[in-house]
């Protein structure tokens, strides 16, 4: 004989729980307030426990072993996870409080917390509730003090053992935001991979829930047309990891899961009714508000900050893929019809969206016509910096795609110097005018940072750290080549750049992400001062002529890229380090190139690629070259992988 928890209602049918009440049955039915789950006789047969199977995981999800004890009555009941419920009873309530409060005004893409959170803090929640609490705990520890933030490493530990056994378990939202927000988690300390995967498992563990429940509704009769399939915490949910997705998805190597349209959900309310429960104005996809010139407006006011940022990331990805998956090096970007200063132009159709986004932006969104105070007062300062540092950088991005890297010898700015070239001249004043706006939205990302810092706003996170990043490496470029912009600001520019690397260095004690981006600022300039000192008319000044650099950053693969906290070996060939570990003279460089002359000509080997300039390239140089354009690749290695 053998015997399962069923429901009394279901006692003869297929009872589907999670073996606590109330059941799916009666969910659906409305009867979960009196479900109540008792032992029913299956078989009076006596069974013979069947061999263990031969495929065995860690994988396995909580339902999953549940299955394997009722296929087995020697394994005895489910029994009560008492180390996630021992770790949640030793975190003191007001802690959960604080770093519920913390995560919101930090992380403004993760749009579903509401105040109701902080009323869940008790020992008689669900575990998937708990693993959220302590997964946002998790982030916000750091902000909270050293009292606070000596058990991060404990927290981290038990959701990636926790989460593992959850990853084919059935959707919960609770489970759904856990993933979420460990994947930022990992992006921030400097697990790209584990960052991607987790926010992957959140989108079709996201994907299901929603199917699933649409499922319910349409089979449950008391349903009407106008009840909602999903609460507006579950829409923000799904638009949720449509962000994460967005920050940390770009080009070939990285794909996004989902468009915008393939959401198939309405957009989010404002800020307002969605803390006061208020009724949908108007159940508007995306599709119909970029079709609406008053929907834009009417959801880029104040009060509409997460409806703000779905459409600005939504943007930032498209820049941010295009320029990875080659940018103006793309095929075909050097015909006439693609020149950047014509509207037909991919380049053109990627600034007229951004300008799109920012001209719906109420006034009083718009840095620096509003200041930053004006917003701290309201407590908005966080997200309102937030949505201007991403308008600024995707303007970055845009811009810097027709700078040249190393402008040696270049007196102001002009077309390419290094191929591929256009086959017809620019309008007058469009390189300087590119130049202007690059170096201006430089500027504004300094002084947002700059303002929150004179205001005792701390907003460091791995989005504002690749912003500050950003940021650093063009201001440094600005003086270290004045003539690309202008000569009187250069001490402007060499504080500027001061600052930025102060606020990097104070992300850096936050994050692990950030420690690796002020190595990188560190090897920018060194390569900067270098190339100043030893000019001279050999220096290669084009990608084209380090082609694997430029493979690098476009195609690194998954498995890594050069870090030495992770890997003390440089990834780059041996013999380039052999070759560039000195400057060589001149006469040794013009008898090499005769050598390596005689030497192509019985062996068709590849040339090497820095033969014949007289520089020295070193694995930090290499590293600089990898994430110009892609700066998340430096986290991207798959030797610390989490999950």
């Amino acid at each position: 004989m053998r015997t399962t928890i069923a429901c009394e209602r279901r006692s003869k049918v297929k009872c589907h729980h999670t073996g606590e009440s109330p059941c799916r049955g009666c969910l659906r039915s409305g009867n979960s307030g009196t479900c109540v789950l008792t032992p029913t006789i299956v078989s009076s047969r006596i069974q013979t426990p069947r061999a263990p199977r031969k495929r065995t995981s860690s994988l396995a999800s909580p339902g999953t072993r549940s299955a394997v004890r009722k296929r087995n009555p020697a394994i005895g009941p489910v029994p009560v996870n008492d180390g996630l419920a021992g770790h949640f009873a030793g975190i003191d309530a007001s802690l959960f409080a604080q770093a519920v409060a913390t995560f919101r005004v930090q992380f403004p893409e993760c749009g579903f917390l509401h105040p109701s959170d902080l009323e869940r803090v008790s020992s008689d929640v669900p575990d998937d509730e708990k693993l959220r609490l302590i997964a946002i705990l998790a982030v916000s520890c750091r902000y909270l003090g050293e009292s606070a933030d000596v058990r991060r490493g404990d927290h981290a530990a038990l959701l990636t053992q926790e989460l593992q056994c959850r990853i084919t378990a059935p959707p919960s939202l609770s489970l759904i935001q856990c993933f979420l927000i460990m994947a930022i988690y990992e992006w921030g300390e400097g697990i790209g991979y584990s960052a991607w995967m987790y926010a992957g498992i959140a989108a079709r563990m996201a994907q299901v829930y929603r199917a699933t429940k649409t499922e319910i509704m349409e089979r449950d009769a008391r349903a009407t047309s106008n009840t909602p399939v999903l609460s507006e915490v579950e829409i923000r949910t799904m638009w949720t990891y449509f962000a994460i997705d967005k920050l940390l998805s770009c080009g070939k190597q990285r794909p996004a899961m989902m468009k915008p349209e393939d959401i198939e959900v309405r957009m989010p309310q404002s800020e307002e009714d969605f803390v006061f429960a208020g009724e949908p104005r108007g159940l508007i996809n995306f599709e119909d508000l970029m079709g609406n010139t008053s929907l834009r407006k009417e959801t880029s006011c104040p009060g509409f900050h997460f409806c703000i940022l779905i459409r600005g990331l939504d943007i930032w990805h498209k820049i941010h893929s295009w320029i990875v998956d080659g940018g103006r090096r793309q095929a075909r970007m050097t015909e006439p019809e693609n020149c950047p200063w014509k509207p037909t132009s991919q380049w053109a159709k990627l600034k007229e969206q951004l300008l799109l986004w920012r001209g719906d932006q109420d006034t009083r969104l718009k840095y620096p016509a509003t200041k930053v105070a004006t917003h701290v007062h309201f407590r908005q300062g966080e997200v309102f910096a937030y949505i201007n540092l991403l308008y600024y950088l995707c303007l970055i991005f845009l811009r810097r795609e027709y700078i040249p890297l190393l402008p040696i010898a270049e007196r102001e700015p002009r077309g390419p110097i290094d191929p591929p070239f256009y086959s017809e001249e620019a309008p007058p004043g469009w390189w300087r005018q590119n130049t202007d706006e690059l170096f201006e939205a430089t500027a504004q990302v300094s002084y947002i940072m700059r303002d929150l810092n004179s205001l005792d706003i701390a907003l460091h996170t791995p989005f504002t750290g690749l912003c500050v990043f950003t940021a650093a490496l063009i201001n440094g470029y600005a003086v270290s080549f004045p003539h690309m912009h202008r000569l009187e600001e250069r001490d402007l520019r060499k504080q500027l750049a001061a600052e930025n690397l102060a606020d990097l260095e104070k992300i850096a004690k936050l994050w692990k992400l950030g420690e690796e981006w002020v190595q990188v600022i560190s090897a920018a300039q060194n390569l900067y001062d270098r190339f100043i000192n030893n000019a001279a008319p050999s220096i290669s000044r084009s990608r084209r002529d380090y082609p694997e650099l430029e493979n690098s950053v476009h195609y690194a693969p998954i498995g890594g890229l050069y870090s030495d906290k992770r890997d003390n070996t440089c990834r780059c060939p041996e013999t380039r380090q052999k070759v560039h570990s000195c400057r060589r003279p001149a006469k040794v460089t013009q008898k090499r190139e005769t050598e390596q002359s005689q030497d192509q000509s019985s062996d068709q080997s590849a040339p090497d690629p820095f033969a014949g300039y007289d520089t020295d390239i070193t694995s930090d140089d290499w590293r600089l070259w990898s994430f110009w354009d892609d700066p998340h690749l430096l986290s991207w290695d798959t030797s610390t992988i989490g999950i």
